[in-house]
């Protein structure tokens, strides 16, 4: 961003002009990979400054990752370039998020990517996001988010920022006063059983 003469500089120049145009070139080239990593890419790096962020969340944003996280579900940059932009949305247009079912998508990326720290970084970093909102943490638990949580801490023993995310979302579902807070399809009777001390 430094280089004046560079894009970098011209989406500076004008947020709007320069967001609108990446977003014209996901539509474009929603099917091809490189475009969708490197768009969302763009979007996601330029979120994490105010005024970009502002921006997007008066455009179809959110709606360009959810649409690359379904159709690259299995391509490792494109969820993460997807998963970063919507954390960072999270922060002004998270009912938008999730009224669109971007807890179930995202909590697809993780499942059919469960070996790629940076999707399960990315992944459990936008849960994080969510959970932070009590009337959405119950959503997250319900969806398996203790269960990925655990699973990325085993899986990426030695990834020191997917061990935090992962401990993060864990606090903020174990806070939650409504439990349950993991998926339980048990019926009502064998739940009983389950938690009640046995008496010798």
């Amino acid at each position: 961003c430094t280089n004046e003469k560079g894009t970098c500089k011209a989406l500076m120049d004008d947020s709007k002009a320069g967001v609108s145009l990446v977003l014209e070139m996901l539509r474009k080239y929603k099917d091809f990979t490189g475009v969708q990593k490197n768009g969302l890419g763009v979007l996601r790096n330029l979120a994490g400054r105010k005024i970009f962020m502002e921006a997007m969340s008066k455009t179809d944003a959110v709606q360009a990752a959810l649409t690359a996280l379904t159709l690259h579900d299995e391509q490792t940059g494109v969820l993460r370039s997807a998963l970063g932009l919507l954390s960072h949305l999270m922060t002004l247009d998270w009912a938008n998020i999730v009224s669109k079912g971007g807890v179930a998508i995202a909590v697809n990326a993780l499942q059919k990517c469960p070996h790629s720290a940076g999707v399960q970084e990315s992944g459990l970093r936008l849960l994080m996001e969510v959970a932070r909102d009590p009337m959405h943490t119950q959503l997250v638990g319900s969806e398996g988010g203790v269960t990925l949580a655990i699973d990325a801490m085993c899986k990426h023993p030695l990834q020191e920022n997917v061990q935090e995310m992962a401990l993060v979302l864990l606090r903020k579902l174990a806070h939650s006063s409504q439990p349950p807070i993991y998926p339980d399809t048990r019926n009502k009777e064998d739940r009983v059983t389950a938690i009640t001390p046995s008496v010798s």
